[in-house]
Parts: C-alpha cells; structure tokens; sequence
C-alpha cells in the first residue's frame, strides 16, 4: 500500500463527511437561488 493509499482511507470519514457537507451547502444555495428568482418574478 502507497501513503497515499494509507492516507485516504486514515482521511476516508472526514472525506465522506467533508463531502455530505459540501453537498447540503449546495443545496441551500440552489435553494437561495430559486427564491431569489421567485421574488424577482413576484
């Protein structure tokens, strides 16, 4: 196994978790996004 082998899978849950975040961030901001076009349109 390479260290970068070793590290990724030490890294993996804060990886994962790293993701989910990025994740949920997104979508708030698509959400922001499609209200601020509903107030555009109302």
């Amino acid at each position: 196994m390479s260290q970068s082998q070793a590290w990724a899978l030490k890294n993996l849950p804060n990886l994962i978790q790293y993701a989910s975040i990025n994740r949920a961030v997104l979508q708030m901001l698509t959400g922001m996004e499609k209200e601020k076009r509903w107030r555009w349109v109302g």
